[in-house]
């Protein structure tokens, strides 16, 4: 009974790791909250602002018309109330063309960076305006990156801005003031900034577009120390998009990924190609990371559809999510151990490491950007959303992942139950009740008190289990001590096998017993197969085929295989040489009868034919009737007497029988007339006769 139940619970883990695998869509993230805002949202991100200790959501929404748009910064706490709105006219005159959040003084607090035409707006955690610079008059501010250029501890500003036809490259320091301007070829919509050589001086590396904008001619990586003075530059077949710089082939040496209009490249530190790849369109966003978790890192292409090359900048896989992607974030949001991949496009995708979809949710319109983190500090991932259609969308993971958690733990209990061991089992099953508890699901809290009935039952089981094993042991180690081996071995396997789920030092002392008693029941085995031997040599075979017998029991039970073959090939021998011996006994014994046959069968053959003489003699006397009688009368003759001469005495008639016998077979003939055709009643009147 307790092995059906366990086959069954077996099935019924199977069961639900399939239901875990196969969850509906919906289930993966919950909406927590949605924010509608006055414009197009084109960016999303989560940081602690004024350093308190709880993190916000910052969004930037922004409108374009034909006289110029608007743009709009929201701050929201985790629970998604407001905290500070900049809308409009007159605090962000223009739509946001870029927007960056770094700790630019270093003061502990986080400052908001906005590009709005050709002025570049500095404002504090509370949304108040620390300063302002106009860049040049006939550019509009497209990229933004901020870092400690020449480490010093001051952080720099570097601001690409273009015009239709030039571009140029400003570096701003914490304060506003102008350290250096440099141009570039084309415009300007990419930044990065990192130490490339290892000197503990950062390179600017800007990646710039084509004249009026225009992707399809060729773009320039250019490479600035911090000085500002040009380290090198590449000429890319069509304009850049996107830049990254990571350590991709794990050489040591960062490596510079490039996005374009279809075109990837990566190319050394000197600016030397190490490979490249192409796809469907504009290759937006780029991101490296190991997903596999197996120490390679791969790259991430965010363009008409998801891009991922391995270290060898070979692909691995693609993924069609949407017509256009517009921004990438990785994180593991179901707790799983593995980082899903958020695609930011037509819709909301998640994908999982090797590019399948996990879920998707659609928007109004398109999605621009998204980021996660965790809000609450709860260590449950929310996903923050940006959308075309005005809305910021919180999601949280938290339900889903604390129904995966309480999955896990009852699935985990489930397999400590099926092990016997029941002190994990009940600790993971109301570990698991105890969240199905927070979600409110009665399901779930139902399979969990089924489950904890279910090991103590079991719990129950294993006491009397553990008494059975006790008396089981005791009954081996008394045998064992009285010299029944056999018994010993029995009591001490019954013994064994309740242990082993419960008690393995008692596993260990019955092993302990059982070898022993293998091997005295071994040297047993070999003294009965050697008395056998003996036995047979002196011709005993009795003895010798009952020890023989003894051997091959013992060798058998210990699965001697050796002393198994040696015992039958004695037995086979002891009964060859006793068939031998009665098949000896046999043919004197039958001689003997043979002779006292043949002289009884000689006898009995002289007896009757003694019998058949007599009766015939006696037939031939007595029977009557059976003979023709022919009287002949003979005249008498004349006697002449000596003493009278010529007188002539006539002698009497003598009646002189002639006995004529019949042939045998008118006799036979005149019988069956007389007496019908039996030859038994003709032989019976004449025994009769006779």
């Amino acid at each position: 009974m307790k092995k059906k139940i366990r086959i069954f619970l077996a099935i019924l883990v199977l069961i639900n790791l399939v239901v875990l695998c196969s969850a509906k869509s919906t289930e993966y993230l919950d909406l927590k909250w949605k924010y509608l805002s006055d414009g197009a949202v084109v960016f999303v991100h989560v940081d602690d602002l004024d350093n308190d200790g709880f993190k916000e959501v910052i969004a930037a929404a922004s409108k374009e018309t034909m006289i110029g748009g608007s743009g709009w910064i929201y701050v929201f706490d985790r629970e998604g109330n407001m905290t500070w709105k900049l809308t409009g006219k007159y605090d962000l005159p223009g739509p946001i063309s870029s927007i960056l959040i770094d700790d630019l003084n270093n003061d502990g607090k986080k400052e908001i960076i906005v590009g709005i035409f050709s002025y570049v707006h500095v404002l504090d955690s509370d949304g108040i305006e620390e300063w302002k610079s106009r860049t040049d008059y006939r550019c509009k501010v497209i990229s933004l990156f901020v870092d400690d250029l020449d480490n010093d501890g001051s952080k720099e500003l570097i601001v690409g801005a273009s015009s239709r036809t030039t571009g140029k490259l400003f570096v701003i320091n914490e304060n506003g003031g102008w350290e250096w301007i440099r141009p570039v070829n084309g415009e300007i919509h990419a930044l990065y900034v990192a130490d490339l050589y290892k000197s503990g001086f950062k390179e600017v590396i800007a990646g710039t577009v084509g004249k009026y904008g225009i992707l399809n001619y060729p773009g320039y990586i250019q490479v600035f120390n911090s000085s500002g003075s040009e380290i090198w530059k590449y000429k890319t077949e069509k304009g850049i998009l996107s830049l990254s710089v990571d350590d991709i082939d794990n050489d040591g040496w960062n490596e510079i990924l490039v996005g374009c209009q279809e075109y990837f490249y990566a190319l050394d530190n000197y600016g030397k190609e190490e490979g490249n790849s192409t796809t469907g369109g504009r290759i937006r966003a780029i991101l490296a990371t190991d997903l596999e978790r197996d120490g390679d890192r791969e790259i991430i292409l965010g363009s008409n559809d998801v891009y991922v090359l391995d270290r060898n900048f070979k692909r691995k896989w693609i993924n069609k999510a949407g017509t256009e992607v517009y921004d990438l974030d990785v994180a593991d949001l179901d707790g799983d151990g593995n980082v899903e991949v958020i695609v930011a496009s037509d819709k909301l995708y998640i994908l999982d490491k090797d590019g399948k979809e996990r879920w998707q949710y659609s928007t109004k319109m398109s999605v621009r950007s998204v980021c996660t983190d965790d809000l609450n500090s709860d260590g449950y991932q929310e996903l923050i959303v940006g959308s075309a259609d005005k809305n910021v969308y919180v999601f949280q993971s938290k339900t889903y992942v604390k129904r995966l958690d309480a999955r896990r733990y009852y699935t985990r209990a489930n397999e400590f139950y099926l092990s016997g061991n029941y002190t994990e089992a009940k600790k993971n099953a109301e570990d698991a009740k105890r969240i199905y508890s927070e979600l409110g699901d009665s399901k779930g809290i139902k399979e969990c008190e089924e489950l904890l009935e279910n090991i103590e039952n079991s719990e129950n089981q294993i006491i009397k289990e553990k008494e059975s094993a006790r008396e089981y042991y005791e009954k081996a180690r008394n045998a064992y001590l009285s010299g029944e081996y056999k018994n010993a071995t029995r009591y001490a396997y019954k013994a064994k096998y309740k242990y082993l789920s419960f008690n393995m030092e008692k596993v260990e002392e019955c092993n302990e017993i059982i070898n022993k008693s293998i091997e005295f029941l071994k040297l047993d085995a070999h003294t009965y197969l050697e008395n056998a031997s003996e036995y047979f040599e002196m011709g005993d075979y009795e003895n010798a085929l009952l020890y023989a017998k003894k051997a091959n029991e013992d060798y058998e039970f210990v699965k001697d295989e050796g002393g198994v073959n040696k015992s039958e090939e004695l037995i086979v021998k002891i009964n060859e040489a006793i068939g031998k011996k009665e098949k000896e006994e046999f043919l004197v014994k039958g001689d003997l009868i043979t002779l006292i046959l043949v002289g009884m069968i000689i006898l009995a053959l002289i007896i009757l034919v003694i019998l058949i003489i007599d009766l015939v003699i006696k037939r031939k006397q007595n029977i009557e009737g059976k003979l023709e009688v022919k009287v002949v009368v003979e005249r008498p003759r004349m006697e002449v007497r000596k003493d009278e001469k010529e007188e002539k005495i006539p002698k009497e008639p003598i009646e002189k029988k002639v006995i004529k016998r019949k042939p045998l077979g008118k006799i036979v003939k005149d019988r069956f007339k007389g007496e019908g055709s039996s030859l038994r009643g003709l032989m019976g009147d004449e025994l009769k006769e006779v």
